[in-house]
C-alpha cells in the first residue's frame, strides 16, 4: 500500500507537472523553430520510416556539396550524425499520431519538450524532498525553475538540452539515493548507470558532468577512502566505455565525437568570448536571461553557513565544467544557432535552482519578510523574460538588429547593451498581434483560453493540496485535471491539423495527392520535391505506408515565386536554372534508379511558373505521364534514361522524311534503349524536329505506340518538350527535340509494334485541328508513321 505521505507527494507532482504542461501548451509553437530542430525531426522520421537517418525532407536546407558527393551511396544525402536518445524518447509521440486520424506528425513530436521540461519541475521537487527540504520549498523551486528560467522558451523547441537536463537530473538523485543507502540499493546503482548512459546518448557532452556528479556520489569525507573513490570512478569510466561501444556498433554517431580529433582541431579564439557572454553578459548569461538563478548566490552562502558544503561545490563544479568544456570544444559554434541564449548551459538550470532551495526555506517561513519585495520583482522580471521567449519568434530578433549586426544572433552589443536584448526588443511585437504560438498564429485563441483555465485550476489545486488538503481526496480531482488537459491537448492538436496554414492544411490538392503516392510509387521509388513549398505538409501530413520517400530539393533560381518577383536566373539552357548542388544529385540519382517522381509547384495554367525543376529533366530525361490533383500540384513521372541534350552536337539514329504542313519536319528518332521493350515497361523515344518556317500556333505533338492492326497500345500527349518547347518559340533551321516516355501495359502481347505521330491543335470552338501530313508515310493523312519497328519481348 502506497504511505499517505507518497499519496500527498504524488498527488502534488502530478499538479505541478499538469500546472507547468499546461502554461507550456499555452505557448506550443508545434512547428520547427530552426535549422537543428528541423534536421533533427528528419533524421527522426528517417530513423523511424526507412531505418537510415539520412535528410531527405530537408534535403532543400542540407544539400550536399557537388564536389562531395557519396557517388556509392544511392541515395547521397547528408545524414545527421548524432546521439539516439532524442529520436527515442519520440518515437512513442511519433507512432501514436501515426497511428490516430487527424493528428499530425510534428504537432505530436514538438509535445516532447513540453512534457520534458514539465518532469523537469517534477524531478526537482522530489530532489528537494530527497535532500530534506520541506514540500513547499520543494515547489517554489520547482516553479522557479518552470517558468522563470530558460527552461519555458525550450519546451517549445526539438532542441536536446530539456531532455539532458531530465536525464542528468534524475542521475544525480538516482547517485543521492545510493549514497544514502550506503551503496547497498542495487536498483539506484542501476538506475544511475542507465540515466547517465540515457545522458550520454541525448549529448555526448553529458561526460563535461562526470567529474561534478562524483562529488554527488562520494561518501562524506570521513567515510571517504580511496577504495570508495576508485569505485565511484571505475564506475563513471564503465557508463562512458558502454557509451563507446554503443557507439561503435552502428549508431553512428560516434565520430561526431572523436575527442582527439577535437583536441586537434581546438579552435580558441572563440574560448573568451563565449564564457564572457555565457557568465558575465546581462543578454545572454545564465543569470542574464534566467534572473532567478541569483538567487542560488544566497542559497550558495546559507548552505556553506550550515554546513552543507557538497551541492554547493557540487553545482559549482558543474557550472565550471560545461562552461568551459563548451567554450573550448564548440570554438566558432558557440552560441548554438537560432536559439534562446545560453543554450548549452540549459541543462545547468535545475542544479543551479537546486542551491536556491535555502533561500525558499527562509522566505516561506517569514511570508511578511521585507526580502519578499526584491524577491518578487525578480520573479517579475525573470518571468517577463521567459514569457518574451516563449511567445516570440526567435528568428525576428536578428531581423531587428541594426545593419551593424549582420542579422547575427550572436551580437556581442546584443548580450551587453541593454537597448539591445531580446526582452527589449522582442515584446514591442506583441502590440502587432506577432504572437509565435500555434494557436495565435492559426486563428484558435480559444485554445489558448482553455489552456488559461487549467493551468489557473492546477494552481488553486496545487495550493489547497500544500495547505492540507487530504491526499485521498485531493486524488480525484488530481486525475480528473490531468484528464482534462489531456482531453483539451487532443482536441487542440485535431483542430490544429485542419487549420495549421504552416503546414499547408488548407491545401486539399496535397491531401488528395496522398493516396495517389501510396497507389502509383513503391517503396523504391523517390518522390522530388522542386522546391520546399510543400515540404512542411508532408512533414507533418504524410502518414503513407506505402509508396515512395519524399525528397525535398531547393529553391531553384530559375523558378519565379510570384507574378512580382523575377526569377534569380533567365536563360534559355536548362542547366543554368537549377541550383549548383541539385544537378549532380539529380544525374546520380538518374543513374541508379529506373524512374524519378517530380511533385511539381506550378504548372503550364499558372502563367509565371516557370518549373524550372520540370524543365530541367524534361530534356535529360524521358517524361512518361503526369498526375494532377490540381492545377499547381502536378506529379510527373520521368524514365531516367539519358536524353540528347539539346546543346549537343547530335543527330537521331534514325532519319525520317516525315514533314507536317510543308515546314515541320520530323528529323529523326532516337531509341536509347533500342528497339526491343519488355511488357509493362517504359519505351524511351527522341523525336528531332525542324521548322523551315515560322509556326504560328502551339500545336501538341501526340506520340502512340500501335500494333499492325492499328490497336493502341500506348500514347503521350504533349507540346514538344513537355510544354517548354511550344511550337510558336520555335527558330526557322533550328532542331529541337522532344522526349517521351511510352509505359506499356503489362499485358502486352510479344510481336511487332509500329510508332505514329501527328501534330494538331484547337480551334475557337475547341475543337482539335489536325496538321496534315505532306510528306513520308501517313496514315489518314494526318497520321505520320515512323521508320521503325518496336519489339515486345
Amino acid at each position: 500500500m502506497m504511505s499517505s505521505a507518497l499519496r500527498r507527494h504524488a498527488a502534488i507532482s502530478a499538479l505541478l507537472f499538469a500546472l507547468l504542461a499546461s502554461v507550456y501548451l499555452l505557448t506550443y509553437s508545434g512547428y520547427p523553430e530552426s535549422g537543428d530542430s528541423l534536421q533533427l525531426y528528419d533524421a527522426l522520421t528517417s530513423a523511424l520510416t526507412y531505418g537510415d537517418l539520412r535528410l531527405d525532407q530537408s534535403a532543400w536546407q542540407f544539400m550536399p556539396p557537388a564536389h562531395s558527393l557519396d557517388t556509392s551511396d544511392p541515395l547521397p544525402l547528408n545524414r545527421v550524425i548524432t546521439e539516439p536518445m532524442q529520436i527515442i524518447a519520440s518515437a512513442p509521440l511519433y507512432w501514436t499520431a501515426r497511428a490516430l486520424p487527424e493528428i499530425g506528425l510534428v504537432h505530436a513530436v514538438w509535445l516532447l519538450n513540453v512534457l520534458v521540461c514539465a518532469a523537469n519541475g517534477v524531478v526537482l521537487f522530489w530532489y528537494a524532498l530527497a535532500l530534506g527540504h520541506s514540500e513547499r520549498a520543494g515547489v517554489a523551486a520547482a516553479l522557479a525553475l518552470g517558468l522563470a528560467t530558460a527552461l519555458w522558451p525550450y519546451s517549445r523547441s526539438y532542441f536536446r538540452e530539456p531532455l539532458l537536463a531530465l536525464c542528468l537530473l534524475l542521475a544525480a538523485l538516482c547517485l543521492e539515493r545510493l549514497r544514502v543507502a550506503r551503496f547497498r540499493s542495487v536498483r539506484y546503482a542501476v538506475l544511475a548507470a542507465l540515466l547517465l548512459l540515457a545522458a550520454l546518448l541525448t549529448k555526448a557532452s553529458a561526460a563535461l558532468a562526470f567529474p561534478a556528479l562524483l562529488l554527488v556520489a562520494l561518501p562524506a569525507p570521513r567515510r571517504l577512502n580511496g577504495r570508495t573513490v576508485a569505485l565511484a570512478a571505475l564506475a563513471l569510466l564503465g557508463v562512458g566505455l558502454a557509451f563507446v561501444l554503443l557507439a561503435e556498433a552502428g549508431f553512428g554517431f560516434s565520430l561526431r565525437y572523436d575527442l582527439l580529433a577535437r583536441l586537434e582541431g581546438l579552435d580558441t579564439r572563440y574560448t573568451l568570448t563565449a564564457l564572457a557572454v555565457w557568465m558575465l553578459s546581462p543578454g545572454g548569461s545564465l543569470w542574464g536571461t534566467s534572473p532567478v538563478v541569483l538567487l542560488a548566490i544566497p542559497g550558495f552562502v546559507l548552505a556553506l553557513r550550515a554546513g552543507q558544503r557538497r551541492y554547493p561545490l557540487f553545482v559549482l563544479a558543474l557550472v565550471v565544467s560545461f562552461a568551459f568544456g563548451y567554450a573550448l570544444l564548440n570554438g566558432g559554434f558557440w552560441f548554438g544557432g537560432l536559439s534562446w541564449p545560453p543554450r548549452f548551459l540549459v541543462p545547468l538550470l535545475p542544479f543551479l535552482l537546486l542551491l536556491t532551495l535555502p533561500v525558499w526555506e527562509r522566505l516561506l517561513r517569514r511570508p511578511l519578510s521585507v526580502w519578499w519585495i526584491p524577491v518578487g520583482l525578480l520573479l517579475a522580471y525573470s518571468v517577463f523574460i521567459q514569457l518574451s521567449g516563449a511567445t516570440l519568434d526567435w528568428a525576428r530578433y536578428g531581423r531587428s538588429l541594426p545593419s551593424e549586426a549582420g542579422g547575427l544572433l550572436d551580437w556581442l552589443p546584443g548580450m551587453f547593451d541593454p537597448a539591445w536584448f531580446r526582452w527589449a526588443i522582442l515584446p514591442g511585437m506583441w502590440a502587432q498581434g506577432l504572437f509565435d504560438t500555434a494557436w495565435q498564429l492559426n486563428g484558435l485563441a480559444w485554445m489558448t483560453a482553455g489552456f488559461a483555465v487549467l493551468a489557473a485550476a492546477n494552481a488553486a489545486a496545487l495550493t489547497l493540496l500544500l495547505r492540507g488538503k487530504p491526499a485521498r481526496r485531493a486524488g480525484l480531482m488530481t486525475l480528473a485535471l490531468l484528464a482534462a488537459l489531456a482531453l483539451w491537448t487532443f482536441i487542440g492538436l485535431r483542430t490544429l491539423f485542419h487549420a495549421d496554414e504552416r503546414f499547408r492544411a488548407y491545401d486539399e490538392t496535397l491531401f488528395a495527392m496522398l493516396p495517389m503516392l501510396e497507389g502509383q510509387t513503391s517503396a523504391d521509388d523517390l518522390i522530388l520535391l522542386d522546391g520546399p513549398d510543400f515540404a512542411p505538409f508532408f512533414m507533418n501530413y504524410d502518414k503513407r505506408n506505402s509508396g515512395g520517400r519524399i525528397v525535398a530539393l531547393p529553391f531553384q533560381p530559375g523558378e519565379q515565386p510570384s507574378p512580382e518577383q523575377p526569377p534569380q536566373v533567365e536563360s534559355s539552357n536548362p542547366n543554368d536554372l537549377v541550383e549548383f548542388n541539385t544537378r549532380p544529385l539529380l544525374a546520380h540519382l538518374s543513374n541508379v534508379n529506373e524512374r524519378l517522381w517530380l511533385l511539381v509547384h506550378g504548372g503550364p495554367d499558372l502563367w509565371y511558373s516557370r518549373r524550372p525543376l520540370e524543365r530541367y529533366m524534361s530534356a535529360s530525361s524521358y517524361p512518361v505521364q503526369t498526375l494532377a490533383t490540381g492545377p499547381i500540384t502536378r506529379l510527373v513521372e520521368f524514365a531516367t534514361d539519358q536524353a540528347p541534350s539539346p546543346s549537343a552536337f547530335f543527330n537521331a539514329d534514325l532519319p525520317t522524311d516525315l514533314v507536317f504542313g510543308g515546314s515541320v519536319a520530323v528529323q529523326g528518332v532516337h531509341l536509347p534503349d533500342g528497339t526491343a521493350v519488355h511488357a509493362g515497361a517504359v519505351l524511351p523515344v527522341s523525336l528531332q524536329w525542324r521548322a523551315e518556317a515560322a509556326v504560328e500556333p502551339n500545336y501538341t505533338a501526340a506520340l502512340f505506340l500501335r500494333g499492325a492492326d492499328g490497336s493502341p497500345v500506348a500514347q503521350s500527349d504533349a507540346q514538344p518538350g513537355w510544354g517548354f518547347a511550344p511550337t510558336s518559340a520555335w527558330v526557322p533551321g533550328q532542331t529541337v527535340w522532344d522526349h517521351r516516355g511510352l509505359r506499356l501495359p503489362a499485358g502486352t502481347l510479344p510481336g511487332n509494334y509500329q510508332l505514329w505521330v501527328k501534330l494538331y491543335d484547337f480551334g475557337p470552338d475547341g475543337a482539335a485541328r489536325d496538321l496534315p501530313v505532306t510528306a513520308g508515310t501517313a496514315l489518314d493523312g494526318v497520321i505520320g508513321v515512323l521508320p521503325v519497328t518496336i519489339r515486345v519481348e
